[in-house]
């Protein structure tokens, strides 16, 4: 009797043990199937991308510059939002990146834009990325928060677009609250990723010494790199953000410099009561560790007509996080077509 209930009781512990094997196999076959249906959406997304976008220079001679742009369902442009509505076509979305960035920034987000029917333009402000001052004297060509906004109007103008949404990431939050304050007619709705209203001196001037004291454009990149706290994003990632930091190599530190300046003379707190009633959409990473939660929810508090959204476990660069980008991309959406 002792030797049966022995037997039983190995039985039970190795039937126990195979139904874990078996539980865990499935788990395994599903999530390996969940991650195919994702890389093939990914896919799918990125030919629907491709299949309906174009880079652009664009030269404005007014502005002294070219701007490198991406332009997502160009054919919608200049639609008639009013006579269009009913089938879903919104104003035109800017999206307008954030220091040491360019418009690739937006390459997670991109292809899930493309589904929708919208015309998105994503651009790289004057000396990031592909963009470029055409004075031959870069000393005369101003790198500020207001001439960056004014740069944007004239692209606005030069696409024949009289008003749109514009959307912007770090400093470019900057560039979309000096349009809404001073442009206020050129501006439809805003969508801010991770917004400030100023950058504040002792942060600014650190990292100046930091970029002045770079030796080469290596120790430049690797600055970027652990300013923006990127190891936090590098988590489980697909190389995605190492081609973010290649987009450094085209930056000149004295660009750099002069941005970051221009950060610290803004200051647009006291002038956000002009746009209180610019609706506007502010979405926040709550482990963002550069721009303080405080200085966004008072951009909230202050713009009557925002709403905000946070993101936990999520920092500065919430439109880098893979984890999250569809339910980014629809809040953006839901916001746009309201």
């Amino acid at each position: 009797d002792d030797e049966l209930e022995t037997d039983l009781s190995n039985f039970e512990a190795m039937k126990q043990v195979f139904m874990q094997n078996i539980a865990d196999a499935k788990k395994t076959t599903e999530q390996k199937e969940q991650v195919d249906e994702i890389a093939e959406i990914e896919m799918l997304e990125q030919m629907e991308l491709t299949q309906n976008s174009v880079v652009k220079d664009i030269k404005l001679n007014d502005r002294n510059c070219i701007l490198n742009c991406q332009i997502v369902h160009e054919r919608y442009l200049n639609a008639d939002i009013d006579a269009a509505s009913t089938q879903n076509t919104l104003y035109p979305l800017l999206l307008i990146h954030g220091f040491a960035d360019s418009r690739k920034t937006w390459n997670r987000l991109l292809p899930k834009l493309a589904s929708y029917e919208q015309a998105v333009i994503a651009v790289s402000l004057k000396g990031f990325g592909d963009s470029r001052c055409l004075l031959e004297d870069d000393e005369k060509c101003a790198y500020s928060v207001e001439e960056y906004a004014l740069d944007l109007v004239a692209l606005l103008d030069a696409l024949n677009i009289a008003k749109c949404i514009w959307m912007g990431h770090d400093f470019g939050t900057f560039v979309c609250l000096q349009a809404a304050i001073h442009h206020r007619v050129r501006v439809h709705k805003l969508v801010l990723f991770a917004p400030s209203s100023t950058l504040p001196q002792q942060i600014g001037n650190k990292w100046i010494a930091k970029i002045k004291n770079a030796r080469n454009q290596n120790e430049l990149v690797m600055f970027v790199q652990n300013m923006r706290n990127l190891t936090m994003h590098m988590k489980n990632d697909d190389g995605y953000v190492q081609q973010m930091l290649d987009e450094c190599n085209k930056c000149d530190r004295n660009i750099l410099c002069k941005v970051l300046e221009s950060m610290m003379r803004f200051d647009c707190a006291n002038e956000l009561k002009h746009i209180q009633q610019c609706p506007t959409y502010i979405l926040m990473g709550n482990n963002d560790e550069i721009f303080e939660a405080n200085d966004m929810y008072q951009i909230h508090r202050s713009i009557k007509s925002s709403t905000v959204s946070g993101f936990d476990k999520v920092g500065h660069y919430l439109h880098w996080d893979k984890t999250i980008i569809s339910k980014i991309t629809l809040t953006v959406w839901d916001f746009c077509r309201q």
